[in-house]
C-alpha cells in the first residue's frame, strides 16, 4: 500500500482523498487476516495521514450546513464512511491481534485509544446530520475502555500524531466521547457542534469519570451497553450505572475562558472568523447549563396533541407569504404536531423536509384550516433511521405582521412580533442590517411613525435577529 500523502497529492477535493482513504482502509482490513502487527501499524499510519483531509472536509460541511443538498450529503457520507471503515478495522485488529502478543503493549494501548477516538468522531458526524445516532457506538467504545482498565493501560500515554508532541490515553479519549454524548448536540448548529468538541478538548483535564456518584456527578454510564449517557440526580446511585461523568469542575475553567473571550480574545484553536466571539460564548453557555449540578428544567409542561400544519422556512419566504406575494408552496408538505407547550411545539417533519431544516432557522406555521400564522425558531432536530424527523420549535410570535423599519438609511421589511401598547416593549425580527445593534428604529405602522430604542438581542438565527425594543 502506497503512503496516502504520496497517493493523494493530485487529489484536490478532501472528499476524494477521504474516499481514497476508505478504500485503503478496506485493504488494511483484508490484510489483518494474516500474521504479525505490520498491517496494524500501516492502519495507524493511514489514520494519521487522513486526518488532515477529514478536517478539511469537516470545515467545508460546517461552513455550508445545508444538509438537504446532494453535495453536502455526499461529502458527509464520505467522511462518515471512512470513520466507520476505520473503526471496523480497529475492531478486527483487536479481535485477531490481542491474543497474539499485541496485548499489554504500547501498540495495544494505541489501538484502544484510536478505536475510541474513531467512535467519538462517528458520534460527532452523526450529530452533524442530527442522527440517527447509533447506540452501538457506545458498545465498542465502552468495551475498549473496560479492556484498558482490565489490562492496566487506561492511563498509558500514547502519541496518535507523530508530528506533534501531544499525547493522549484511553481514559482521555473515552471522557471526550462521553462529554460529546452529554452535550445535547442535537440542539446546536453544525458549526457550534465543532466548537463544542473543541471546548471539550480544551477542558478535558478538568473532566472525570468515577465509579461512585460523588459530588458533581451529573450523568450515569452503562459502559459497554448500547445506551448513551443519562442525566441523574445529584448523589443518586443506581445499579444500572457502572460509571458516572463528573463535569462540575469545568465551571472555573469556563469562567476564566469566558472572561478572556468577552474581551475579544478568542483562542484560534476554538474558533476563528466572523462572530467567533459570539458563537463560542453561546456554545460555552450551552455546555455550562447542561453540566451544572441543577439540571435544565422545562419551563412549560408539554401536552400531546395532534394536528396538521403548513410551514414555510426563512425570513424572506415568510415575509413574502404574510404580505401575499408568494404562494404557500410548502403547505403541500404536512408537518404533524405531536406535542405543544406554552413556549413551543414538537412536530414530525417528512424526510424530504427534515433533511433541509436547520437549527436556528426561522419557520412559519399555520394550522390546517387556520388563518393566523405562528412564527418560531428551530431549536432541536432528531432524524430517525426511517420515517419523519422530530423538530422542536420555540415560538416567538403568534400573529406577526410585516412592517417597514427605517434606521435612517433605508427602510426594510421586518416582522412585528407583539402588538403596540404604550409602556410595553415590542420585539422585531429581521435581518441584522435592518435592525442595527444600537440604532434607533422608526416603524411605519398604518400611517403612524413610531420611534423604538433597542434594549437587547434575544435571538440570533441563521438569517435573522430578534431584538427587544422600547417604545419612545
Amino acid at each position: 500500500m502506497q503512503p496516502l500523502k504520496a497517493t493523494a497529492r493530485s487529489v484536490e477535493s478532501p472528499a476524494e482523498a477521504v474516499r481514497l482513504s476508505q478504500r485503503l482502509a478496506c485493504e488494511c482490513l483484508a490484510r489483518l487476516e494474516g500474521p504479525g502487527i505490520n498491517p496494524v501499524l500501516r492502519l495507524f499510519k493511514l489514520d494519521e495521514s487522513t486526518q488532515s483531509h477529514v478536517r478539511r472536509l469537516l470545515e467545508r460541511l460546517v461552513e455550508v450546513p445545508q444538509g438537504g443538498t446532494a453535495q453536502w450529503l455526499a461529502d458527509w457520507r464520505s467522511g462518515r464512511g471512512f470513520l466507520d471503515t476505520l473503526s471496523c478495522a480497529y475492531l478486527e485488529a483487536l479481535r485477531t491481534r490481542a491474543p497474539d502478543g499485541v496485548a499489554k503493549t504500547a501498540v495495544h494501548a494505541e489501538l484502544l485509544a484510536r478505536l475510541i477516538r474513531a467512535g467519538a468522531n462517528l458520534l460527532k458526524w452523526d450529530y452533524l446530520r442530527y442522527g440517527p445516532v447509533e447506540n452501538e457506538l457506545w458498545v465498542f467504545m465502552g468495551a475498549a475502555y473496560l479492556e484498558a482498565e482490565r489490562t492496566g493501560m487506561s492511563n498509558m500515554l500514547v502519541s496518535l500524531r507523530k508530528d506533534r508532541g501531544t499525547q493522549t490515553s484511553v481514559e482521555r479519549e473515552f471522557i471526550r466521547a462521553v462529554a460529546l454524548g452529554c452535550a445535547s448536540l442535537d440542539q446546536l448548529s453544525p458549526d457550534s457542534i465543532e466548537i463544542a468538541d473543541r471546548l471539550v478538548r480544551y477542558v478535558l483535564p478538568a473532566l472525570r469519570i468515577s465509579t461512585q456518584p460523588s459530588s458533581g456527578a451529573c450523568f450515569g454510564l452503562q459502559v459497554g451497553l448500547p445506551a448513551s449517557p443519562s442525566r441523574v440526580a445529584a448523589g443518586l446511585t443506581s445499579r444500572e450505572f457502572q460509571r458516572y461523568f463528573l463535569p462540575a469542575a469545568v465551571g472555573g475553567v469556563f469562567d476564566e475562558l469566558a472572561s478572556v473571550i468577552e474581551r475579544g480574545l478568542v483562542p484560534a484553536a476554538i474558533a476563528t472568523g466572523p462572530r467567533a466571539r459570539e458563537r463560542v460564548l453561546a456554545t460555552l453557555f450551552h455546555l455550562r447549563r447542561l453540566w451544572s449540578d441543577t439540571p435544565p428544567m422545562r419551563r412549560y409542561r408539554r401536552h400531546a396533541l395532534s394536528a396538521r400544519f403548513g410551514s414555510i422556512c426563512g425570513l424572506e419566504n415568510l415575509s413574502a407569504c404574510l404580505v401575499g406575494d408568494a404562494p404557500l408552496w410548502s403547505e403541500r408538505a404536512e408537518w404533524m404536531l405531536c406535542n405543544v407547550s406554552r413556549g413551543g411545539v414538537g412536530l414530525l417533519v417528512p424526510v424530504e423536509d427534515g433533511s433541509r431544516v436547520r437549527i436556528g432557522e426561522l419557520v412559519g406555521l399555520r394550522m390546517e384550516d387556520g388563518v393566523a400564522w405562528q412564527v418560531g425558531v428551530i431549536r432541536r432536530i432528531a432524524q430517525a433511521a426511517e420515517g419523519p424527523a422530530f423538530v422542536g420549535v420555540e415560538l416567538i410570535a403568534r400573529d406577526p405582521t410585516v412592517v417597514l423599519a427605517d434606521d435612517g438609511r433605508v427602510a426594510s421589511e421586518v416582522l412585528l412580533c407583539d402588538p403596540i401598547r404604550q409602556g410595553r416593549t415590542v420585539r422585531l425580527a429581521g435581518s441584522a442590517d435592518a435592525l442595527p445593534v444600537n440604532g434607533i428604529v422608526y416603524l411605519n405602522l398604518d400611517g403612524r411613525i413610531l420611534k423604538l430604542k433597542p434594549i437587547a438581542l434575544m435571538v440570533r438565527g441563521n438569517d435573522f435577529v430578534l431584538r427587544n425594543y422600547q417604545l419612545l
